[in-house]
């Protein structure tokens, strides 16, 4: 089966969780449920009262299968614009745009979050050449991240 990505993938407050435990899914998917190395995905489910988990955003780490399933607690982030990954990334985990997106879930028990309150946000973009410098210089420090992920999950196994 594939590699199965669902809500305890999320660290409290954003995030890729390092001790994510492979699970596998066997059976049909959506397209946009598909996700792969370096792709960004945000929670919509939450079952804290705190918000702590709706909203946030989450990197995937490079992943031995290179291509995972999410969860329908996850969506995946596409950018409508050529804006590359980490700097949405970034982007939404630095500033305060996960703090705003978690206000719009709603629910008693199970907090839950539209996927078109997500589709339908609006950010303020510099230009597209300094998008650009951001992006090429923090790529390498995710690369190195990535590695270092790697290598701490294979000691652990």
């Amino acid at each position: 089966g594939n590699l199965f990505i669902g809500l305890k993938s999320i660290n409290k407050n954003g995030g890729f969780r390092d001790d994510f435990t492979e699970k596998r899914y066997i059976g049909k998917f959506k397209k946009t449920h598909l996700v792969y190395n370096g792709s960004l995905i945000i929670a919509v489910t939450d079952m804290t009262q705190e918000r702590a988990v709706v909203g946030r955003i989450a990197r995937i780490p490079n992943i031995e299968d290179k291509k995972a399933i999410i969860s329908m607690d996850l969506v995946n982030v596409i950018p409508k614009k050529n804006i590359p990954n980490n700097y949405l990334y970034d982007y939404f985990r630095f500033s305060n745009v996960c703090e705003h997106l978690k206000e719009f879930a709603n629910g008693t028990n199970v907090l839950h979050l539209k996927k078109e309150v997500i589709e339908n946000f609006k950010i303020i973009l510099p230009t597209q050449e300094l998008i650009n410098r951001y992006s090429n210089n923090v790529e390498m420090i995710y690369n190195y991240m990535d590695n270092l992920h790697e290598k701490i999950k294979k000691i652990k196994n």
